[in-house]
């Protein structure tokens, strides 16, 4: 009986090593996908920013290669456009926070769980062999958002949308970022110095104040040295968003559904229009009969303007930083937070890219699993290192601390806040323009200039 026992053990073993020698008892293996592309398409990154978050995706998706290719602002969005029409185009495209309404029928959003093959390499006794095994890894919800990032990202990037699968629309995530940029307060220190002025304004009442006390313009009227570039549509970047953050901090809503509601009275102020008087409290740098007037429309570009030392005062972005230092390297000047109507209720400006998937992507799940492995907290650090920007995780504004020159546009994140445009932005922003014009040219009242503003931009919000 022993005997037959141990003949049977014996037997088993001897099958038991065939099996592992053989591969058979190994973990059920997928096949191996076939290898594809994924198409990367941006404006302001470069590809070194994305390679070793490349080489680390692609060492457990050896089928997957991932082209990058970057494009010039102003050739982006024709060339998106052109390749869309010709069913062709990327994979992952990069697109605007203030874009997302219009490209928004072009993303597929993200599912709730992506699909994808990892294949691993696994050794037993001295044998390797390679394994893919199918997964479906869970995405970001639409609540983790709000959890990982500061909240003007799930304003921006999240709709309710339907799939054919679906009875109701439910909130989908349309894209994520990596970094956060948010507007501040660049200012030349020695104007200020000079006029003994020691500290930045916190509020924009001191910053009027600042800007009357460094103004000078001479006998013939002419502007000799500017207190701020404010007031004007035609040599003032981002105009558009200096005008809506004056009107969102001054307790202007800007939309409800689909309607414009900038033009609607206060609610907690009888018979005061904050939208109206942020425009005004705008347009007043630029009126030579205001005591804030300290710029005009034949002024040279604004951005170029301070970094020649002519302005004490200039609204810009952490972007700006390095082509006013390459302009100016010897300009004495620094940034602050942007000034506040209430100091106490703080209320900042962002402007950043999403990074989505294209609706007519063939591999969305994996083209989306790419996209949210590059935005995870180890790869979006990689990325702000590489790139010195402010970041858009929560968790890794801390890390950035020590960094000086990014510490007003860190402080600002969590309040950072932004506005849909409709379907057209662009539009949207021209209309400003005449807004801005009419007021400063004396063709529209202040009240008919922001009326019609806001009529014009809600003719954009069409589904």
């Amino acid at each position: 009986m022993k005997l037959k026992k141990y003949a049977i053990f014996s037997g088993l073993l001897g099958i038991l090593a065939v099996l592992v020698f053989t591969g058979q008892l190994c973990s059920q293996s997928e096949p191996i996908p076939k290898a594809f592309t994924l198409e990367f398409w941006g404006v302001f990154d470069e590809e070194d920013y994305f390679q070793a978050q490349i080489a680390a995706f692609k060492a457990n998706y050896p089928y997957v290669t991932i082209e990058y290719k970057k494009f010039r602002q102003e050739e982006y969005e024709q060339a998106l456009f052109d390749a869309w029409a010709k069913g062709e185009g990327p994979d992952i495209f990069a697109v605007p926070n203030s874009y997302m309404g219009k490209y928004k029928e072009f993303i597929e959003p993200m599912p709730q769980a992506m699909n994808v093959v990892t294949v691993t390499t696994e050794s037993t006794l001295g044998k390797e062999e390679t394994v893919a095994q199918a997964q479906a890894i869970k995405s970001w919800t639409p609540s983790q958002l709000r959890a990982l990032y500061p909240d003007v990202v799930y304003m921006d990037t999240v709709y309710l949308h339907k799939t054919e699968d679906e009875k109701t629309a439910t909130e989908k995530v349309f894209g994520l970022p990596l970094s956060i940029d948010t507007l501040a307060l660049y200012y030349n220190k020695d104007i200020l110095n000079q006029s003994q002025i020691a500290l930045p304004p916190l509020t924009w009442t001191e910053f009027l104040e600042d800007v009357k006390k460094v103004t000078l313009i001479d006998k013939q009227g002419n502007i000799v040295r500017s207190g701020a570039s404010m007031g004007t549509s035609n040599n003032i970047p981002r105009f558009f968003d200096i005008v809506s953050i004056l009107m969102m901090q001054n307790g202007s809503a800007m939309v409800e559904d689909t309607n414009v509601v900038f033009t609607q009275p206060s609610t907690t102020q009888e018979g005061y229009y904050p939208g109206v008087s942020a425009v005004d409290f705008y347009t007043s740098f630029a009126s030579p009969d205001r005591e804030a007037y300290s710029w005009n429309e034949d002024l040279p570009e604004a951005m170029t303007y301070f970094a020649e030392g002519n302005v004490a005062f200039f609204l810009g972005y952490h972007y700006m930083l390095e082509e006013i230092q390459s302009e100016s390297p010897n300009l004495n000047f620094d940034i602050a937070s942007l000034p506040q109507v209430d100091p106490n209720v703080k209320v900042n400006y962002a402007n950043y890219w999403n990074y989505s998937v294209a609706v007519n992507s063939e591999q969305s799940d994996m083209a989306w699993y790419f996209v949210q492995f590059l935005c995870s907290e180890e790869n979006a650090a990689i990325y702000l290192e590489e790139t010195g920007r402010p970041a858009a995780l929560k968790n890794l504004i801390a890390t950035q601390e020590d960094i000086y020159e990014l510490t007003p546009f860190l402080d600002q994140l969590l309040t950072a806040a932004s506005w849909y445009r409709g379907r057209e932005p662009e539009a949207a922003e021209n209309i400003f323009a005449e807004m801005i014009d009419g007021i400063n040219d004396g063709v529209l009242t202040l009240d008919e200039a922001v009326k019609s503003t806001a009529d014009k931009i809600e003719l954009t919000y069409y589904e």
